[in-house]
């Protein structure tokens, strides 16, 4: 999967919303929600950007032991 598929993932099955991805990245939400409907392009830092949040939040979710 891409980045963007991996992100909507997230986005549809976690609760965690596109807002909250994009502004714990320092982006406009706006920008986000039109890249993953594929109004807008985005750059590779963006990308980038977006894909260490979803690391971050993955290392999160595997370190609670419920």
């Amino acid at each position: 999967m891409d980045i963007r598929e991996e992100c909507l993932k997230v986005i549809e099955q976690s609760g965690v919303t596109a807002a909250f991805l994009a502004k714990s990245i320092g982006r406009d939400p706006s920008t986000l929600n039109k890249w993953l409907k594929g109004t807008r392009n985005v750059s590779e830092e963006f990308k980038v950007d977006l894909a260490n949040k979803l690391r971050e939040l993955k290392n999160i979710w595997m370190e609670i032991n419920v």
